[in-house]
Formats: structure tokens, C-alpha cells, sequence
């Protein structure tokens, strides 16, 4: 989604955008077409990764040289300016081998700080990453961009912080039942989705809130989940493949989600928010948004039912103070101007080759 909001940011500047992307099972290629973008897929080749192989190499559906080497002749029959990266398994050596004659210039959108790369641009939208994380890592002509003021938000964000953040401090005042937002992300792949609603099926207090959840079209546990949500008496509705996230969170008072890049898209409207941590990657997001008092944190699945059943009984008995306090400090952290702010270096650099 990162890659897509970039994408349509630029085609609003008339500049066009190519996606190249795997056939993996559960492929976003459809979505990207219906976008307006055109897509190179490549075979889905994961039988050539070792067993041994860390989740991020297994995710590059081949070996890094076969991937880089599939990528070239996709990039030699077109006339590119930049190569906009977005994987976990792409480092220095995948980059300096698709770009050995530097025809372009790569921009590497990145949250782990974990490895070098070769490339002239470098965004990281992590809460209070530092360019210093990358200083090591990144040649010396590298551009950084680091912090949640870089996060990449879809127009859509951008336009309802506008009117959000008011319209959330004023009915935080006299709710008397608060309405909740449930998303663990698109596909949920473990079913923490599934605990959540085994936890509040049996909480007595659960009943004192109404709930809407999201699942993606591509969340492999649809038919377990209705079974159980049919088996509970929660006042909810339940949302597949949902295309207006942020009128939902708009109408929402807080969220239950995991801790991945949609934490961005609730902190720029101010939604509070319960997280839960369900990839490593994801540990330190939450425990300085928890620090700073941004949201509050589940750390591993065997605290789900205990902890949210501590945090709505917090809720009910101090939800007014509560929530207005995360709403204004998750607000202040995101502001949805990152793509533009990425928008004008990649402009900036372009002009500067020209120059």
C-alpha cells in the first residue's frame, strides 16, 4: 500500500508509475490494475529458496539473484528514472546489481534498520527513528528520511484529519457507549482476530460497546470468525475488504489493531488505540507509542483476554480524559504530508541530475 500511495501521488504530479510484483497466492496485482497502474509480475519461484531461508527471503518468492535478474529485463525495455523498493529481503547486493550502471536512481522505503543498501533515498516512517539508525548503513550521498512525519498516507487520511480531530475531542464528552474498531490487517494470517473475539465473548463488559470489524478479502479465516461472532452477543457489524477506512475511523472511538503501518493512518486522524503486536518488527512502534502515552499495548497473544478486559474497564470507568489525551498526542505525531514531503526530494534529486 506504501508503494501504491507513492505511485498515486506522482501520477497527480504527471509522472507515471510501473509496478513490478510476484505471483504470489493473495497477490495485490488486481488491485494495483484497478488503480489505474499497469503491473510486470513475475513467476512465484519460492521452490528455489532454501527451507532455511529467514521469512524475508521466502517472501522475495525467489533467490535475490534470479530477482534481480528478472527485474533488469523488465527494467532494460523501459526508460526509468527511479526504482521505488519496498521489501524486506532487498539490501545493497540486490541494489547494486540492478543498478551496477546507474541509469536511475532507487529510493528503498524501509522500517527495520537492519541492513545496508545502496541507494540515493531512504524514507522510514517509524515513530521517533532517527537518521542516525541509518547513518551506517547507507552510502554517504544517501538521502534519510526518518520518522512518523514521513508516513505514507493515502489522500483519503489527509482529507479527513481535516475535519476529524474537533468533531473526535467533542464527542469524547457525552458518549455513553463507545463505538470500536477492530482490524488486525488484511490477512491475519495467525488469527489473533480470532483470540479477540474469544476474549470478548466472554467479558461481561464487552456488551457496553458497539463494534464494527474489518477483515481483508484475502483473511483466510472468514467462515471460523462469523461462527464465532454468530455465537456471541456483541452488537457488531462485520466488514470484508472494507475501501473507506477512514470514514470508518472517523465514525469509531477507538481502535483494536495491530501495530503495523495502519497505527500511522489512526494517528494522523487521532484515533485511539489498543495494539497488539503480532510481528517482531512491530515491538518497538509499540513500546514507544506506549511510553509517550499514544496507545495502549498488548505484547504477546496469552495477555489478549486479561488485558483487554483490564483496558475496557479503563475505558468505561475514565474514557473521556483517556481518549482525548491519546487522540491529541497520536494527532500530534502524523500529520499525513510524508508522501509530499517524499514527493518533493525525489523531485528535488531529479532536478538536480538535470542541473
Amino acid at each position: 500500500m506504501r508503494c501504491i500511495t507513492i505511485a498515486q501521488y506522482l501520477k497527480k504530479n504527471s509522472v507515471n508509475s510501473i509496478f513490478i510484483c510476484r505471483r504470489f497466492s493473495g497477490n495485490l496485482i488486481h488491485f494495483i490494475e484497478e488503480q489505474g497502474f499497469k503491473v510486470c509480475s513475475l513467476e512465484d519461484n519460492t521452490r528455489n529458496i532454501p527451507a532455511s531461508a529467514s521469512n524475508y527471503d521466502q517472501w522475495l518468492g525467489d533467490s535475490w539473484q534470479n530477482d534481480a535478474n528478472d527485474t533488469l529485463k523488465i527494467l532494460d525495455e523501459l526508460l526509468v528514472s527511479w526504482l521505488i523498493i519496498d521489501h524486506y529481503a532487498v539490501d545493497e547486493n540486490w541494489e547494486g546489481y540492478v543498478n551496477t550502471h546507474k541509469l536511475f536512481k532507487i529510493c528503498v522505503i524501509d522500517d527495520l534498520a537492519d541492513r545496508r543498501h545502496k541507494c540515493d533515498l531512504i524514507l522510514d516512517q517509524t515513530y521517533l527513528r532517527q537518521a542516525d539508525n541509518y547513518s551506517q548503513l547507507v552510502p554517504e550521498y544517501c538521502q534519510i528520511l526518518a520518522g512518523s512525519s514521513y508516513a505514507l498516507l493515502r489522500e483519503e487520511f489527509v482529507i479527513k484529519r481535516n475535519i476529524c480531530s474537533p468533531h473526535k475531542l467533542d464527542r469524547f464528552n457525552s458518549k455513553d457507549k463507545l463505538h470500536v474498531l477492530i482490524n488486525m490487517g488484511g490477512i491475519d494470517q495467525n488469527n489473533t482476530l480470532g483470540d479477540i473475539v474469544d476474549a470478548l465473548a466472554k467479558s461481561e463488559i464487552s456488551q457496553k460497546f458497539d463494534y464494527t470489524i474489518v477483515v481483508g478479502k484475502n483473511y483466510p479465516h472468514q467462515y471460523e470468525l462469523k461462527d464465532k461472532l454468530n455465537r456471541t452477543n456483541l452488537n457488531y457489524d462485520l466488514i470484508v475488504n472494507a475501501t473507506n477506512m477512514s470514514d470508518l475511523m472517523y465514525d469509531c472511538d477507538f481502535a483494536i489493531g495491530a501495530a503495523g503501518s495502519t497505527t500511522w493512518e489512526r494517528c494522523c486522524l487521532g484515533m485511539p488505540s489498543i495494539l497488539l503486536c503480532i510481528a517482531e518488527n512491530q515491538r518497538d512502534i509499540m513500546s514507544a507509542l506506549m511510553k509517550n502515552e499514544i496507545a495502549l499495548v498488548i505484547e504477546s497473544r496469552d495477555q489478549i483476554e486479561n488485558k483487554l478486559e483490564y483496558y475496557l474497564k479503563l475505558l468505561i470507568k475514565n474514557h473521556n480524559a483517556l481518549l482525548k489525551k491519546m487522540s491529541i498526542k497520536a494527532s500530534s505525531i502524523v500529520d499525513g504530508k510524508g508522501v509530499d514531503r517524499l514527493g518533493q526530494y525525489i523531485f528535488d534529486l531529479s532536478n538536480e541530475e538535470l542541473a
